[in-house]
């Protein structure tokens, strides 16, 4: 089936790589940063810890239930202490960062910190908190995953654990998380750390709750990836309104918007050079919808499109290629895992890709 609307905001396609901005702590641990097994979808983090006390091997074997646990040093017993935590599915490697004095280290993540509120509209309280909260960082470890997050969310459940013990946040892909896991500051397209692997629903008073309780209803989603096309530097944006309807009836309609990083991009493009240029289409989906058997959403349906607007023409064929990434039919239902951030704000992970969208709640249907 098409993919919901709502996901494709998280879908980089082939012709696109990812624009990265500097990232906190990418200098490569001799250690911890380069492991023979580290494949492909091996990635880093670091976690910002306000204990004054090191990490300890029981400590370790407490937090990460039904793992091996091994410690090692350096060939002269120098150094910091070297931890593998392992499951059949997953593997986290951890070691504390050498960073010298903690003051000028604090104040490079406070720099960092100070650039967000110009690049995230809106994100000047939760900056602040996080900046108040960074002079008490007494440590920082390595963190990594040589086989990526595993899809059953066991490294993700262990990293919380851990930067909860550690009373402290995570940095992952240039992006700051609490210990919930759920985005502080940085790209709005990576609203959760790693993989859930499962439903995470709590209602108003903390307690669980269940998929009946955001379903059916009225949802929206929007938000906005900047990437690199080529040589230019573009930006989609989505915006989607989402019907589940007490009958079972899904319909979804929404816009896809791709506009230049700045009016040259649009004249080198053959455009008008407009400030405004960009290039933009409807999109309607219509379906079903259901809970599953493991109380996972269910989203099944045909997609159409409109006509393409815009005065870019490299706009506007980037937007036809993404279209059709969006109308490609795999010949399955959609399925995600239902992750809870409040009683009016839902995210979906794809199960099978693990592509996460950020909904709010409109209303809600009996």
């Amino acid at each position: 089936m098409p993919r919901p609307l709502c996901i494709l905001l998280f879908v980089l396609l082939p012709l696109s790589v990812s624009l990265t901005r500097p990232c906190l702590g990418q200098e490569k641990d001799s250690d911890s940063d380069s492991d023979s097994e580290a494949g492909s979808d091996a990635t880093a983090a670091i976690v910002l810890s306000r204990q004054e006390k090191p990490l300890e091997f029981e400590t370790l074997r407490g937090l990460a239930e039904g793992a091996a646990v091994r410690a090692a040093t350096d060939a002269e017993g120098k150094g910091p202490v070297r931890f593998t935590v392992e499951w059949n599915a997953a593997k986290v490697r951890i070691r504390e960062r050498e960073d010298g004095d903690r003051e000028v280290r604090n104040g490079k993540i406070q720099e960092r910190v100070s650039r967000f509120p110009k690049e995230d509209p809106g994100a000047e309280a939760p900056a602040a908190a996080l900046r108040e909260a960074i002079p008490a960082v007494k440590r920082t470890y390595g963190i990594l995953l040589p086989h990526g997050f595993d899809s059953g969310g066991t490294s993700t459940a262990f990293l919380l654990k851990l930067a909860a013990h550690e009373d402290g946040f995570i940095f992952w892909n240039d992006v700051f998380y609490d210990r919930q896991g759920f985005r502080i500051l940085g790209d709005p397209g990576a609203p959760l750390l790693g993989r859930r692997g499962g439903n995470l629903l709590t209602s108003p008073s903390g307690g669980p709750a269940r998929p009946e309780d955001y379903f059916p209803g009225v949802w929206k989603s929007s938000g906005s990836h900047t990437m690199s096309a080529g040589e230019r530097i573009v930006t989609l944006r989505v915006e989607s309104q989402d019907h589940y309807g007490g009958d079972g009836a899904y319909t979804t309609k929404g816009t896809l918007t791709f506009t230049a990083d700045s009016p040259e991009d649009g004249k080198q493009a053959g455009g008008d050079g407009d400030a405004s240029a960009n290039a933009s289409v409807d999109i309607s989906m219509t379906g079903s919808w259901r809970i599953g058997r493991e109380k996972q959403l269910v989203t099944a349906g045909e997609c159409k499109t409109g006509d393409i607007r815009g005065g870019d023409p490299f706009l506007k064929k980037l937007l036809e290629m993404t279209v059709g990434e969006l109308l490609k039919d795999n010949g399955e239902p959609d399925e995600s895992w239902l992750i809870s951030r409040g009683p009016d704000t839902l995210y979906l992970e794809g199960r099978k890709l693990g592509l996460v969208s950020e909904m709010k709640r409109i209303k809600t249907e009996k």
